[in-house]
């Protein structure tokens, strides 16, 4: 009878989940006039439809700080209509603490789960930004070379803009169809640019942007400057890899020192439990423990930040 019950609920938040976004992501048609977007453009074939209601939703929820904040780490990771993404996801908490409940029947089970839940989530974010961020600085001296030959061969700017994010592949085409985006709208340069620097905080971006500013301010060869750039990161980037080089045994030292102890005990454990028993039983053996344990954890971290690049 309970296992009925269950299933009958379960359907029920399913099929009210479904209606629900179907609502949030399918517009009529006439929300279109509401939102001044053609009926063509809603009867274009796989493209999704506009949705009033999520329009003013999404602003709503926007007001927050920490919806800001969670739709700038979805933009980060590259998330399409991140702020739709968001408001789905709000949307979604309500029915998946349900669900918890019904399955769980603890509340202290709801709370780790969901818990977890939110952090794997935040963690998929920042590790998938990350790894954008990443993949864009490896991009960016060859955009820069695309921009050079672009205005060489007599672009304006934007129109090199353009050029640049058809040649390249993700992330960086995506980054600079909205540089060009903006550039359309009649955004300034420099505000272009630091939108994009906060959604790619690179030193190398930073650098880049800087020279721009300077050249528009008080003149000069652009062209020049930016393979001057180029050859710049390009150079730092081969002292840094110099570097990693230098230092990669004193890295796979510091790996060795940290886990050493760890593996002696575990083999002293499975050669005779009893030989480091006072260790874990008695008060002087649990404070040499803690007194080693801190004692590691200091050399490990200090060795870590001796042998860290900064770029």
């Amino acid at each position: 009878m309970l296992v009925a019950i269950e299933i009958s609920l379960t359907l029920t938040v399913g099929i009210f989940t479904y209606c629900l976004v179907r609502q949030l992501t399918l517009v009529p048609q006439k929300y279109a006039r509401w939102l001044q977007v053609e009926t063509r453009l809603i009867r274009k074939p796989r493209q999704p439809k506009a949705s009033a209601l999520l329009d003013l939703t999404s602003s709503w929820f926007m007001g927050l700080n920490v919806v800001r904040d969670l739709t700038n780490l979805f933009a980060n990771a590259g998330l399409k209509q991140p702020a739709r993404q968001m408001v789905r996801l709000l949307v979604s908490i309500p029915i998946i603490v349900i669900i918890s409940f019904i399955y769980l029947r603890s509340p202290i089970k709801v709370v780790v789960f969901l818990s977890l839940a939110a952090l794997s989530v935040y963690w998929w974010a920042q590790r998938r930004g990350d790894d954008r961020i990443e993949k864009f600085s490896q991009q960016l001296p060859l955009i820069l070379k695309h921009l050079a030959g672009s205005l060489s061969a007599g672009m304006s700017i934007q129109q090199a803009v353009g050029n640049a994010a058809a040649q390249v592949s993700e992330p960086g085409r995506s980054e600079l169809q909205m540089l060009d985006e903006k550039l359309n709208l009649g955004m300034p340069l420099d505000e272009a640019l630091n939108s994009m620097y906060r959604r790619m905080p690179l030193n190398e971006l930073n650098m880049v942007i800087m020279g721009l500013s300077i050249q528009r301010r008080v003149g000069g060869n652009l062209i020049k400057m930016i393979n001057l750039t180029v050859e710049a990161i390009e150079e730092k980037r081969r002292l840094v890899r110099n570097l990693s080089v230098q230092t990669a045994q004193a890295r796979m030292s510091a790996i060795v020192i940290g886990v050493l102890p760890f593996l002696i005990i575990a083999g002293l454990l499975l050669m005779d439990p009893q030989y480091l028993a006072p260790l874990f039983t008695t008060s002087t053996g649990l404070v040499m423990l803690f007194v080693a344990a801190t004692a590691e954890t200091a050399g490990f971290i200090i060795l870590k930040k001796i042998l860290d690049i900064q770029t």
